[in-house]
């Protein structure tokens, strides 16, 4: 979730960690098994705020074939001294210039005091710049006993250069009638190889997520560093 084709690039971890952007680039040609790791200023998810404005340490391993096969393994600090930690796999490839992934995200928390956990199937495509994406998914519900519902995800998004925007949209993401949107644009510049420092500006709208007055939330600022790092 949050990668170039499956491996994370920094403005998409920052910002969208568990996105169908995990997967809107085609798969590369290589096989073999990555390493990341950073540190974010505040971990934002899907336009809402997970680590309560703290900074969050933030790590990934992701496995990569030929075939466009992929796996991996992502973590995150969250509030109450809690790990994220999502575990996902999929196929991504292009056919006629045309980007195109399928695959599935299970979000896991290692108390299930701050959250709990997500299933989702998420799928995208490319063309140039331009992505699209929808994740459909079923949450057990943030509260022990809470009853567990259905949600959608839409995002849309252009990429340039180092440069990026996306709007989402989300369907009883957070309960039923919860519907919410978010903007976000963020820029990443490359510092060595491999290390990567980026910034993200993510404002949120919606009456039911509880940030700002009259459903428009305050405009939230990531910034982040990233290394990765050749495994096998």
């Amino acid at each position: 979730m949050k990668q170039t084709a499956k491996l994370k690039t920094l403005v998409l971890s920052m910002a969208m960690a568990g996105s169908s952007l995990a997967v809107l680039a085609p798969a590369s040609v290589q096989a073999g098994v990555t390493g990341n790791a950073g540190l974010v200023s505040q971990y934002i998810f899907r336009g809402l705020p997970q680590s309560a404005g703290a900074a969050a340490a933030q790590a990934g391993v992701d496995y990569e074939n030929e075939s466009g096969i992929y796996a991996g393994l992502w973590a995150s600090e969250v509030q109450d001294d809690e790990i994220e930690y999502d575990v996902y796999g999929g196929w991504s490839g292009e056919v006629s210039g045309v980007g195109l992934s399928a695959g599935v995200t299970l979000y896991r928390y290692t108390e299930e005091v701050w959250d709990k956990e997500y299933d989702e199937v998420n799928l995208s495509a490319s063309y140039g710049g331009f992505s699209l994406g929808i994740d459909v998914g079923n949450h057990t519900g943030p509260a022990v006993g809470a009853e567990a519902h259905d949600y959608s995800v839409l995002t849309a998004s252009y990429e340039y250069g180092s440069v990026y925007g996306l709007y989402g949209i989300t369907q009883d993401f957070l309960g039923e009638d919860t519907d919410y949107s978010w903007l976000e644009v963020g820029y990443s510049a490359e510092l060595a190889p491999g290390a990567d420092l980026g910034l993200s500006l993510i404002n949120t709208m919606g009456e039911d997520t509880g940030l700002g007055k009259d459903g428009d939330g305050d405009l939230m600022m990531v910034v982040g560093f990233t290394k990765s790092f050749d495994i096998m």
